[in-house]
């Protein structure tokens, strides 16, 4: 039967610089190095999964991440970083949590994979990654069978307000405000394919969730090309394609000279009601949200596809 319905699709969704104040926990004492390379050439089914989940703070896992004490008294701790005198100390908490999952399965028909998975717990600097993969995929039916498959993968970073006190990597480096504040953010990528009959599918995935410095950005990269299969000689490829990209993010405001003295915090009042006049919590807002933005960016296609790419850029760092 001849196709009747063909679909070309070239978009690119970039999100840059959105967060003035994230930072990511620094590798441990103990750092683990992971790689997978997998090759499969195959005419009959297949079933592949792979998952990796990885959590780490820059104290220790806990129920209170974020919380402060039991009984929220000020007290010397890491996920409250004021002491009990109520000064700012120079270290807060922040967290992160990666996840990855990659699923295949056919019934049947001729199957090519390359895949390639490296992961790297130790610190990262600028375009180095601890997480990659790479995935070229090709596949032709025989007698009617299919192939479906989903990529997925988290990024979840969030800190306590700290100060910015050797918190950079260059020793040149100068923060624009004395204390990093707050913040909440989560970012996902996900494709699928279902009901493929002939389709030669590459995706790539770059995610940085470790640094030792607030100057290194947590990021993420992804990338998926969907053409025809070139080795069956066809004009399209044929199933269902669909794409997901989201993007939470939170906020909080920093310390800032507002009357201009030149002395952060002295006089420095956002609003002022009469019950609190003067008091901290009222000059400065580093564990408040003052900025939310959400992104979500999907497409689905079906049919006879001549053509998708879509690439997502996510990155987030504290600014100098």
């Amino acid at each position: 039967m001849k196709k009747i319905f063909a679909i070309a699709i070239i978009a690119l969704f970039l999100l840059v610089g959105l967060a003035a104040a994230d930072r990511l926990p620094p590798q441990k004492p103990e750092n683990q190095m992971i790689n997978e390379i997998e090759y499969i050439n195959v005419l009959g089914p297949v079933m592949k999964s792979v998952s990796l989940v990885s959590e780490q703070s820059s104290a220790y896992l806990h129920n209170g991440i974020l919380a402060g004490s039991a009984d929220g008294a000020a007290v010397a701790n890491i996920a409250n970083p004021v002491d009990a005198t109520g000064a700012l100390q120079a270290v807060g908490e922040v967290v992160s949590q990666t996840t990855y999952t990659n699923e295949l399965l056919t019934n049947g028909g001729l199957t090519d994979l390359t895949y390639t998975l490296g992961y790297d717990t130790g610190n990262q600097i600028e375009e180095s990654w601890n997480l990659e993969t790479d995935e070229i995929l090709t596949y032709a039916s025989v007698d009617g069978s299919t192939l479906a498959a989903t990529e997925r993968a988290t990024l979840d970073v969030a800190a306590n307000y700290q100060s910015t006190a050797n918190s950079m990597r260059c020793v040149f480096a100068q923060a624009t405000e004395t204390v990093m504040p707050a913040f909440c953010n989560k970012v996902t990528v996900e494709s699928t394919l279902a009901s493929v009959t002939s389709m030669a599918v590459q995706t790539t995935l770059e995610l940085r969730d470790t640094a030792a410095s607030a100057d290194i950005a947590e990021a993420m990269n992804y990338k998926i090309n969907v053409d025809p299969n070139a080795a069956q000689g066809g004009q399209y490829a044929d199933g269902q394609v669909g794409v997901t990209f989201t993007a939470s993010i939170r906020e909080a405001q920093g310390a800032r000279d507002l009357n201009g003295d030149g002395v952060v915090g002295t006089g420095d009042l956002y609003y002022a009601p009469a019950a609190a006049a003067g008091t901290d919590w009222y000059q400065n807002y580093w564990d408040d949200e003052a900025r939310i933005t959400n992104v979500v960016d999907t497409i689905t296609v079906t049919g006879g596809i001549t053509k998708l790419t879509k690439a997502f850029a996510y990155s987030s760092a504290m600014t100098m």
